[in-house]
C-alpha cells in the first residue's frame, strides 16, 4: 500500500484505495459511514489525526465477520502485522477492525462487554511478553492494552446511542 502520497477526500476515493474488490456488502456499508463520519465537512470529525490519516492512505482496515467472533485468529494475525509495519505507514496510523453487525443494536452494556471480550481472547493469543513498562492491570493507570510487545490506544465505537 503507498501511503502518504495521496489525498483521498471523497468516501468512493477512500473505498477505491483502501477496499479490495472481493469486499462483501456488510464490509462497504460500514467502511462507507466510517469514511462518511471522518470525511464530512458539515460535522467535523473530533480526531483530526485520524481524519489525516484516512485521507493520507496510512490507515490499516479489518473485517470481523459473524462466525469469527469467537476465533479471531485472523485479526489477531492482522493486528501482529500491523505492529510490525505500522511505523512505515505514516505518522497518523491506526488499525481499525469492523465487526460485522448483527441483526439487533445492542446497549451500551453489552458492546462493552464484548469490546473487553475481544481485548482478553486477543490477550490469550498473543504469544508475545506483555511489555515491562505497562501495567498489567486495566485498573490501573498506566495500562495500556497490548498486542505483539506494542502498547496500544484502544478506542471502541459502536452504533448503540
Amino acid at each position: 500500500m503507498e501511503v502518504g502520497l495521496i489525498q483521498l477526500s471523497t468516501v468512493q476515493q477512500a473505498e477505491d484505495y483502501y477496499l479490495d474488490k472481493s469486499a462483501s456488502g456488510w464490509e462497504r456499508e460500514v467502511f462507507r459511514g466510517f469514511c462518511g463520519d471522518l470525511l464530512d465537512d458539515e460535522r467535523v470529525f473530533p480526531c483530526v489525526l485520524g481524519v489525516h490519516g484516512l485521507k493520507m492512505g496510512e490507515l490499516e482496515f479489518c473485517f470481523v465477520p459473524h462466525h469469527d467472533r469467537h476465533n479471531l485468529t485472523h485479526l489477531a494475525s492482522r493486528l501482529a502485522h500491523y505492529v510490525q509495519s505500522s511505523r512505515t505507514y505514516g505518522r497518523n496510523t491506526s488499525f481499525v477492525a469492523f465487526f460485522e453487525p448483527g441483526e439487533q443494536t445492542k446497549n451500551l452494556a453489552e458492546y462493552e462487554e464484548e469490546f473487553w471480550n475481544v481485548l482478553q481472547r486477543l490477550h490469550i493469543i498473543d504469544d508475545c511478553e506483555w511489555p515491562k513498562e505497562v501495567d498489567v492491570h486495566p485498573s490501573e493507570p498506566l495500562w495500556e492494552f497490548s498486542y505483539a510487545g506494542e502498547p496500544l490506544f484502544v478506542v471502541c465505537n459502536t452504533p448503540a446511542m
